[in-house]
């Protein structure tokens, strides 16, 4: 390998000519696979070459990383190039390294330690590094075990005993190192501190390990945490000019230190706060916590919090601030220090944390109104990223408001807000009011006392800002009315110029107030005076919803737009291929988007888009020639989603293709016939692609149902892709056998007398993969099979007869009457051994010497589709009967004819424990008719019956003679 090549090549991709780049590119990946190129890229990334060519260096090396693994490559790392990286990682992360190369080889440790963590000389050097007295090489060792940790933050399996390890073994040395530094008051010992909290939050997060859970373990860390908290940081608290020296304040190793205790210490709070759900250490850990450090550090946390109004905090501190204080509300014994807490001048302290806390975390701040300005839609978007909320202080300080008043500090609190609005305040106050009011429209609504009075509050303080010459007002106004549609309103007035005033914003000039009123105008589709005035302009405010959607994808937008097509579907259906067209555009445009470039928001916005799509579907499901023009329209989102590419939506357009299938009349979306080999390839794959539809492998089957039930030209034709699917989901788990049951019934329902030569090794092929497994898995392996007799009692008979188990099929259906539980289930029972009566003496002799019992066993199963009350479902303790061979018929005849009434076994040792809870059905699918839906099980009977009486008279009186009343009532009833 020449290094000055690759060097050039690094340099050459930094310029702007596209070709030279896109050739320097090119010979970068050809080279990717090279013996000796990772030493090289590590030499260069540590070297004293120009910046930036070190950093692409080191960014090539982690892309390089990121398939460790050789199985998942499609280039070579070779044994000494990886095993050269993994002896010198160590070395990358030295704090003297600059940070931007630092931080490349911080993910590259990740990338390895993923795969293949734990090796002896990471530990080894690990210790050696921890115990030196090198701050670079502590540096290394703190950054090798954070890397280290963060592969197992989230894990919860046994592979958590590799973080066991990590914990057991240098914690006590981090600890003691916390120690030492927390006596050096400098900014580089901040910073090893922050790298040590890093660890700690990684390591504790699921769950704090049992060895750190010693009273003496816990009280040594959070000690530590305590005195962070405490420190004064003097000049790192003085109120900041504006946002971007607080943002540069906020990054300060200081800061970083206080916001990492913060969220620890909350963390211990909330995850072992309920004892009840809490066992062994993680109990122990939580009673500790409870009943030594609540107390303290709310003592240290609320006064940091007051500050606030003369101090600088940053917001990421401040939120876990309020998040610990929320807590402490609910903890009983810190809620009554608040309670009785008041200032030097004798004034409450939960009421100051109100007024000079809460309030003005709610307020606005200058870059929002500077984003409303400059970039509405990413305003848009940036007030409605739940994401985001989790690390607001505005999020956690409503929700601390909510708990104050969950602890009856609500009237108070209506009461401070009431007037403060009537005393006209700032407008930034106001709009805050307003949304501290809305937070709390749920317990308002519980309280009837209040309820009974926010008519008049919103007439009073809100519906006048609909005409504001503020845009955050008129959005604020529109908001609080779209929380408060389910309260009392009297004056119908009212409500019918609040409607007027919303469709009216829905044209505003400003888009964070159109998009407001579009997202709240459903919500106030409760009110019938709104349905009746909106249902009138359906088309204009369909429109008024395509433009908006043209202008920003937002998930909330289209959702809302679904809520109107669901409220308003005779009125959306002359307009419905139009939307769906819009739709379908809209679509294809975001998914066009790269992945990389997109934060989820277009993810969700696209995923909204499918479901309204599939709701117009269904506003058209009794239009077929509608049904056709749409499936043609969203025929490219169904060519995209169902495929691996776009399988991030296979859910959303599975229930669009569902229904289209469902809806459409019988063989007139054969265009749409192709998507049934889609879905045999989302669940079994192919090569390289791997199934990507096994989550929803319930929901194909009903699309894969309608196909072969609706369209039997093209499955005949296509027959063996459902074959062998359904055989090699046979050979899978239980779900997927169970999915290949329910595929092999539609396929035998639906082809009475088209399919007879592969009956024998369908039947062959169910029994085999079905009768060795739990009994509720056999259960529908024989609903497989009595469909298949149904279908064609000779053939199957035969087959059955030629594997030797027709008998067993026999008895163990008899035993297991009970288990056979849903209506479906009991059809196929009864057309199944009904139609062993219309062979009569064809049959093997010891089936037709039984045909009594036959008989009574299939009027019996009829009689509970019937009642389902019946009284054969309490006799659960008779004994079962078996096949008998002639000689044996005549000895137990009568008594098997008594005992057979609706019998079980009661020793099911041999069966799962859970037999009664089926994790299954083969009840009708929501979106696909089962043939023996619209059957006439009676009138099936009455035909049975009458042709075997007539070819077999004598045989039929006597079986009917050896009746019981009961069941002679029943066969009378299906005779007549």
């Amino acid at each position: 390998m020449d290094e000055t090549l690759i060097i050039q090549a690094f340099a050459t991709s930094l310029t702007n000519n596209n070709e030279i780049r896109h050739k320097a590119e090119e010979y970068l990946l050809s080279v990717q696979s090279s013996p000796g190129l990772i030493p090289i890229l590590v030499k260069i990334s540590l070297s004293n070459e120009h910046l930036p060519i070190k950093q692409n260096a080191a960014i090539f090396l982690k892309n390089l990383t990121k398939t460790w693994k050789d199985s998942k490559r499609d280039f070579t790392l070779t044994i000494e190039d990886k095993n050269y990286l993994k002896a010198n990682i160590m070395y990358c992360l030295r704090y003297s390294i600059a940070e931007k190369i630092r931080s490349q080889f911080e993910e590259i440790a990740h990338n390895i330690a993923k795969a293949d963590f734990p090796w002896t000389e990471i530990l080894i050097q690990c210790d050696e590094a921890l115990q030196s007295r090198d701050a670079d090489l502590i540096h290394s060792g703190l950054d090798m075990i954070h890397q280290i940790a963060r592969v197992y933050e989230f894990v919860m399996n046994e592979r958590r005993n590799n973080l066991k390890v990590l914990v057991s073994r240098y914690f006590p040395i981090i600890d003691s190192l916390f120690t030492h530094l927390l006596g050096e008051e400098n900014e580089n010992a901040y910073k090893y501190i922050c790298l040590i909290l890093q660890i700690y939050w990684v390591c504790f997060y699921i769950e704090l390990p049992e060895d750190q859970a010693s009273k003496e373990s816990l009280s040594s860390w959070l000690t530590k945490f305590k005195i962070i908290l405490d420190k004064d940081l003097g000049e790192l608290e003085n109120p900041v000019e504006n946002e971007d020296e607080a943002k540069i304040r906020e990054e300060s190793p200081q800061w970083a230190c206080k916001r990492w205790v913060a969220q620890i210490v909350h963390r211990f709070f909330n995850r072992y706060f309920n004892l009840h759900h809490l066992n062994g250490h993680s109990r122990a850990i939580g009673e500790h916590f409870q009943s030594n450090w609540a107390v303290p550090f709310f003592e240290s946390i609320l006064p940091l919090l007051l500050k606030r109004t003369a101090h600088f905090i940053p917001n990421i501190v401040a939120n876990y601030l309020l998040k610990y204080i929320n807590q402490a509300v609910k903890f009983p014994v810190t809620c009554e220090i608040l309670k009785a807490k008041v200032t030097n001048s004798n004034q409450l302290i939960i009421h100051l944390l109100v007024t000079d806390i809460i309030v003005p975390y709610l307020c606005r701040v200058k870059t929002d109104e500077e984003l409303w300005e400059e970039n509405p839609i990413e305003y848009v978007r940036k007030e409605t990223d739940l994401s985001r909320a989790y690390y607001s202080p505005k999020s956690s300080a409503i929700d601390l408001l909510i708990t104050l008043a969950e602890k009856g500090y609500l009237n108070q609190f209506l009461d401070y807000a009431v007037r403060e609005l009537v005393s006209s305040p700032q407008l930034l106050k106001k709009e805050a009011l307003l949304l501290a009011i809305g937070s709390l429209y749920q317990l308002m609504k519980e309280n009837e006392a209040i309820s009974q009075n926010v008519q008049n509050l919103l007439l009073t303080h809100v519906l006048p800002e609909f005409g504001s010459q503020i845009g955050f007002l008129r959005s604020r106004a529109i908001w609080m009315y779209g929380q408060f549609t389910n309260f009392p309103y009297s004056d119908p007035s009212h409500q019918q110029l609040v409607v007027q005033k919303t469709c009216q914003l829905l044209q505003d000039p400003e888009l964070p107030v159109r998009i407001e009123a579009a997202i709240a105008l459903p919500r106030l589709l409760i009110w019938e005076i709104a349905k009746e005035s909106v249902g009138k302009e359906v088309g204009t405010l369909l429109n008024i919803y395509k433009v908006l959607m043209s202008e920003i994808e937002l998930e909330e937008l289209i959702d809302a737009l679904e809520d109107i097509v669901s409220r308003f579907p005779k009125e959306t259906v002359p307009y419905a291929l139009d939307l769906s067209e819009h739709l379908t555009q809209n679509f294809l445009r975001i998914s066009e988007k790269d992945a990389k470039d997109d934060d989820g928001d277009n993810a969700m916005a696209a995923i909204s888009i499918l479901n309204t799509i599939s709701k117009i579907i269904d506003v058209l499901e009794d239009r077929n020639e509608d049904l056709v023009k749409i499936s043609l329209i969203v025929n490219p989102i169904l060519e995209f989603c169902l495929s691996s590419k776009g399988s991030e939506y296979f859910e959303e357009a599975l229930h669009c293709l569902t229904s289209l299938l469902y809806y459409a009349p019988s063989g007139s979306l054969v265009h749409l016939y192709k998507y049934a080999g889609y879905l045999k390839l989302s669940l079994l794959g192919e090569g390289e692609i791997k199934p990507y539809g096994r989550d929803h492998l319930e929901e194909v089957f009903s699309p894969l149902a309608n196909y072969i039930s609706k369209y039997p030209q093209q499955t005949l034709a296509n027959i063996l892709v459902f074959f062998d699917l359904a055989i090699k989901l046979l050979k899978e788990d239980e779900q997927e056998i169970i999915t290949g049951c329910k595929i092999f019934i539609a396929i035998i329902e639906n082809n009475q007398g088209r399919i007879n030569q592969a009956l024998p090794q369908i039947v062959q092929i169910v029994w085999k993969a079905t009768n060795t497994l739990s009994r509720k898995v056999k259960v529908i392996g024989c609903e497989v099979i009595l469909v298949a007799l149904w279908n064609n009692p000779i053939i199957t008979c035969q087959g059955l007869q030629n594997n030797n188990v027709l008998v067993d099929l026999l008895s163990f259906c008899f035993e297991n009457v009970m288990h056979f539980k849903e209506s479906m289930a009991r059809a196929h029972m009864i057309v199944g051994l009904g139609s062993l009566l219309y062979l009569g003496e064809q049959l093997p002799q010891i089936i037709s010497n039984n045909l009594g019992i036959i008989l009574q066993k299939v009027l019996t199963i009829y009689k509970g589709t019937l009642d389902e009350k019946s009284e054969f479902h309490q006799e659960n303790n008779s004994q079962t009967p078996t096949f008998v061979d002639s000689e044996q018929l005549k000895q137990e005849y009568s008594k098997l004819l008594y005992d057979y009434k609706f019998s079980q076994k009661t020793d099911d040792s041999e069966e799962d424990s859970d037999e009664d809870n089926y994790g299954f059905s083969t009840e009708p699918e929501d979106l696909y008719d089962s043939p023996f839906e619209s059957l006439s099980l009676k009138e099936f009977l009455k035909a049975i019956f009458t042709n075997f009486g007539a070819k077999n008279e004598e045989v039929y009186k006597g079986m009917i003679s050896k009746l019981s009343e009961e069941d002679i009532a029943v066969l009378g009833m299906i005779m007549s």
